[in-house]
């Protein structure tokens, strides 16, 4: 198997920042994880296949010592390691996740993981290298800078989510800003065969290596070579997918197992916290809509479903809605 490396993009005229991009998620009163449960499920519930079946699962796994080691490598993180000396992190908002990464590189440390999955959606098909339209999905939220509205289609449908904010959230959920997207769809005419796809990304500071004397925009693409100038990195596919997640101890999806699977590395988010997020924001889809299934998982392996009707935030709001 040709073996996958990052490739950081170099700073350059039109090309913004990955840091800055975060700005509109930082004037708000939300905490990070009512944030990240707002848009990932909305982005999500969007993509769905059918009314008649969606299921909407975050699971928290903490990676052990000895599993640390092969994920790092798996992913080359040293090289994230490698060009955290040459950041420009004003802000230090990566600060703490560097450490982190610094302790799991030298085996002193095991580290949380958040895996956010839909089933019986759409995945990520289309063109893995362009996004003219909206079933490019893989390139649209997972490759693409400035295409960022689902609401620009021609299909009719009232999507409310959006590829930009909804990776952004996923990044600054990540201590070291860093994405997997994990994929199977229904492959079309176009893409022939491929129905699985795999790819990590990174959203880092600006990156000034005077060594090199070259500048760094803080994106960041980890996948196979290309020969494409534009896109240098192109997803890990099929077979060679499935296999590489299940090396790292992560489900496989079946073959007609459709949807997206997203992991945050170093996300500690706490399952309870997510729960009552999702008690508090979706409370009024989790009270009419019996064809949506979320389920939480903590790393102890412990199972849990948002319950509205118990919190007591939205417990006057759904004693009235019951009512009605």
């Amino acid at each position: 198997m040709e073996k996958p490396s990052w490739h950081f993009l170099k700073s350059g005229s039109g090309i913004v920042g990955a840091s800055n991009l975060a700005n509109p998620l930082k004037d708000t009163q939300l905490r990070d994880y009512e944030i990240l449960v707002r848009e990932a499920f909305q982005n999500s519930y969007d993509e769905r296949i059918s009314q008649d079946s969606f299921k909407f699962k975050i699971k928290k796994h903490l990676i052990s010592k000895e599993r640390c080691k092969k994920f790092i490598d798996a992913f080359d993180l040293n090289k994230i390691y490698q060009q955290s000396k040459y950041f420009d992190d004003t802000n230090n908002y990566i600060t703490n996740g560097i450490k982190l990464l610094k302790k799991c590189i030298e085996g002193e440390e095991e580290f949380p993981i958040l895996e956010i999955s839909d089933f019986s959606s759409n995945g990520l098909g289309g063109r893995w290298n362009r996004g003219r339209n909206l079933e490019d999905r893989f390139y649209n939220l997972v490759l693409s800078i400035n295409r960022s509205r689902k609401q620009d289609n021609n299909s009719g449908e009232n999507y409310l989510g959006s590829y930009g904010v909804g990776k952004m959230v996923f990044a600054l959920s990540s201590e070291i800003r860093s994405i997997l997207y994990y994929s199977k769809f229904l492959p079309d005419d176009a893409l022939k065969s491929e129905n699985t796809r795999l790819m990590m990304t990174s959203f880092l500071p600006l990156i000034d290596n005077q060594e090199e004397d070259t500048e760094y925009s803080g994106h960041a693409y980890f996948g196979l070579e290309s020969n494409e100038s534009n896109n240098p990195r192109k997803p890990i596919i099929n077979n060679k997918a499935d296999q590489f997640m299940s090396d790292l101890g992560f489900d496989v999806r079946q073959e007609n197992e459709y949807g997206t699977s997203v992991y945050l590395p170093f996300c500690n988010f706490e399952i309870n916290a997510i729960k009552s997020a999702f008690e508090k924001w979706w409370w009024p889809a989790l009270l009419t809509n019996p064809n949506v299934l979320i389920e939480l998982e903590d790393e102890f392996g412990n199972i849990f479903h948002p319950n509205p009707s118990n919190n007591q935030f939205t417990k006057a709001f759904t004693n009235i809605f019951n009512k009605e």
